[in-house]
């Protein structure tokens, strides 16, 4: 495990890291990781997503963290207005928050949005610190609301990542009337879903920022609250005479303006003109997410920080400081450390939103946009708020006027040593702002022996979940009567032949089965646990997995592949070969899904394997719209399966006239010959009619001919003689 950041990789071996990466991979407990700032909360994020095998979506409260994260908004992922919200039916002032009722009015999520909330297992929260108690309250509901489940967050593992102590979440003053009666306070930890999840605290320790123990000491005093005067006094041996901060040195100020207008009068003060690069937009990226400026002033001699880690190069890292030395057209060069020069090209920041592979069934992350600019910004001063997740050598700090709790904390543990901070204001104990309720929360966390006793708990209990999981077929159910709904309203003719009487008492029984079966899974398991023999729990597992397999290929899946197979080529369907075609493919994913189950790396399944065919996956594909096909080649498949042409217009619901006309354009692309249109014989006794009238319209020699013909029989005969000699008509 690794951190990167600072110039080097770090190693990180820690039990707090560790333990907290066995409850996200191996359990389903929820979590808070915490830690003080640069204990390695982004690298563990990182991790994880690397790691994790579970179907993970990761979310952020704003634009540009969700970006950095690699995930979405909140908002935007679980439908949410930007209102508060009121964990209740109390009524409410619609213009300001929202209710349970009103909230259900939003999720009226599209079918691909619904498939990723019902299989998603990780949820990934990055910067929680900032997300409101409503808010977590309004995911929760949203979650439970679309996985028709009860369970905190509808069953799915939390994974929140963040530290109280230095972001808090910003509540106007006339929201905060609105949510004063439901919660004790704003953060995160006081909804009520949170105190409903059983979640656990696991916090960070080890430092891999600072290295001075006295400086570190003055930090966890600062943000415990528990600051001693020989803290501030030691602080305040840092104060600068000037503000004038020389190169690789930075200004840590309170507000933006403030930071804006040191950065553009040291700008305008550099000699020379201005270059402009603009930042390169593709497909949809959110304004309010662009990570860096969109256009980026520059000039030779500027102070600018990086914004990002060079992952490939590790030349810097986000907060490194550096002086632009030259300005060309796609490149820069700047100078980070005495005289060594990098050329600087542009990065490139990409949008996502999560889709549910049908196949796999796993949650992928599809690319909607990108925007690519020079990963910089003007440095001379940033926001502390800004600073947020930086590292800098050198800074002077701006403290005087700071206005909330952490702004203090987050700016000293910025820098690496005390020696490298210069204040330009004494600082005061009043400006050392912390919240006790904060400081209560982080007392209510586990110790590491506990946790370690907890973790074994937890994994034997998610063994248990993960194979139950296998075996649960309510979700079936609700497809099944979901598409028994569509059926009935299509009222295909073909109804009488799919027993969907019979199909849904498979079904009941199936399910009513797989409860009885729970209890003896769960001896097995603890058998298992107690003896050490997998031997019986395999054996058991293998028989089930037969058993449910088989029967839903044979009652349910069967059936329906055959109806499929049935209705593929009908006109006027669209809608229910759509709708079989999906639960078909739902039913699938169920059998797959038990043949291939593992249970501590062991393949469960032994028999043979049951395998979908081709065909169907064709017919799948073209039903769900995926792949469009020719009408015209839709004549000739069921040409080629020896109906007529009254039959594939009765089939089609196409008159016979039409499904002629197709054959005539097989037969002009050389997809049927002559013998599939007319009878050799007749073509014989119709050639005649055609040499001497060459010029002549279809109706003259159709009035010429004493016997009963068509038009289309007399074009079929036209065609071929056209084809005989090409010059025939010319």
């Amino acid at each position: 495990m690794f951190e990167s950041g600072f110039n080097n990789f770090v190693v990180m071996v820690n039990r707090e890291f560790d333990l907290a990466r066995e409850f996200v991979l191996k359990t389903n407990q929820s979590l808070f990781l915490t830690g003080k700032a640069g204990t390695g909360k982004t690298t563990f994020l990182k991790q994880i997503i690397k790691e994790s095998s579970k179907n993970t979506i990761v979310v952020a409260p704003t634009g540009v963290a969700a970006i950095n994260a690699g995930g979405s908004t909140i908002h935007s992922m679980f439908g949410l207005p930007l209102k508060a919200f009121i964990p209740a039916d109390d009524p409410v002032d619609h213009n300001i928050a929202n209710n349970y009722f009103s909230l259900r009015k939003h999720f009226k999520f599209r079918k691909e949005k619904q498939k990723v909330l019902r299989e998603l297992e990780l949820l990934i929260i990055d910067e929680i610190s900032m997300v409101r108690a409503d808010i977590l309250d309004a995911i929760d509901y949203a979650l439970k609301f679309v996985r028709r489940s009860s369970e905190p967050f509808g069953g799915v593992q939390l994974l929140a990542i963040g530290d109280l102590f230095q972001l808090s979440p910003v509540i106007k003053s006339h929201v905060w009337y609105h949510l004063e009666p439901y919660y004790k306070n704003g953060y995160f930890f006081s909804s009520n879903a949170w105190n409903q999840s059983n979640a656990i605290i696991i916090e960070l320790k080890k430092i891999y920022r600072q290295k001075n123990e006295s400086f570190i000491a003055i930090l966890n005093n600062i943000r415990n609250g528990n600051v001693q005067f020989e803290d501030i006094e030691r602080l305040n041996k840092q104060l600068a005479h000037s503000s004038d901060n020389g190169d690789q040195t930075v200004i840590l100020t309170t507000h933006n303006s403030k930071a804006d207008t040191i950065n553009q009068r040291r700008i305008e003060a550099l000699p020379g003109k201005y270059k402009i690069y603009s930042a390169k937009v593709k497909g949809s990226f959110n304004e309010s997410a662009f990570p860096v400026d969109q256009d980026l002033q520059l000039k030779i001699g500027a102070q600018v920080m990086f914004t990002r880690n060079d992952a490939e190069g590790g030349r810097f890292f986000n907060g490194k400081l550096g002086t632009i030395k030259k300005l060309e057209k796609d490149k820069i060069k700047v100078d980070i450390v005495d005289g060594h020069i990098i050329d600087l090209e542009r990065s490139e920041w990409l949008n996502y939103k999560y889709s549910l592979n049908d196949k796999t069934r796993e949650v992928e992350q599809e690319k909607l946009g990108s925007f690519s600019q020079f990963p910089l910004r003007l440095a001379w001063a940033i926001t502390v708020h800004k600073s947020q997740g930086l590292t800098f050598d050198k800074a002077i700090l701006d403290l005087g006027k700071s206005f909330a709790p952490g702004q203090v904390y987050v700016a000293l543990s910025r820098c690496r040593e005390l020696d490298g901070i210069q204040l330009l204001s004494k600082i005061t104990p009043e400006n050392i702002k912390t919240d006790r309720n904060i400081s209560d929360f982080y007392k209510s966390g586990n110790s590491v022996e506990e946790l370690s006793i907890r973790l074994d708990q937890s994994k034997r209990k998610y063994s248990y979940i993960l194979l139950q999981k296998k075996f649960d077929f309510i979700k079936l159910k609700a497809e099944f009567e979901n598409w028994q709904k569509e059926f009935d309203k299509d009222k295909v003719q073909s109804a009488k032949d799919i027993p969907i009487q019979q199909m849904s008492y498979t079904l009941q029984d199936i399910i009513s089965i797989s409860h009885k079966f729970y209890p003896q899974l769960k001896y097995y398991l603890k058998l298992y646990y107690r003896s050490g023999d997998i031997e019986p729990l395999t054996e058991r597992l293998d028989k089930a997995i037969h058993y449910f397999g088989s029967t839903i290929h044979k009652s349910l899946v069967k059936p329906l592949e055959d109806h499929l197979a049935e209705i593929e080529f009908i006109s006027g369907i669209k809608m229910h070969q759509r709708n079989t075609a999906e639960f078909v493919d739902e039913l699938w994913s169920v059998v797959d899904r038990l043949m291939d189950a593992k249970f501590e790396g062991i393949d469960l399944y032994k028999g043979e394997r049951i395998i979908r065919s081709q065909k169907l996956d064709e017919i799948v594909i073209k039903s769900k719209g995926k792949k469009k096909g020719s009408t015209v080649d839709t004549t000739l498949k069921l040409h080629e399966r020896g109906m007529s042409v009254e039959e594939i217009a009765a089939l089609r619901n196409l008159k016979p006239a039409t499904i002629q006309s197709h054959y005539l354009k097989l037969y002009q692309a050389d997809k049927l010959t002559i013998k599939d249109l007319i009878d050799s014989d007749r073509l014989e006794i119709l050639k005649p009619y055609f040499i001497n009238s060459r010029n002549e319209s279809l109706s003259h020699i159709k009035g010429n001919i004493p016997l009963d013909t068509t038009y289309h029989e007399l074009r079929v005969v036209q065609n071929y003689l056209q084809k005989e000699d090409e010059n025939f008509y010319s």
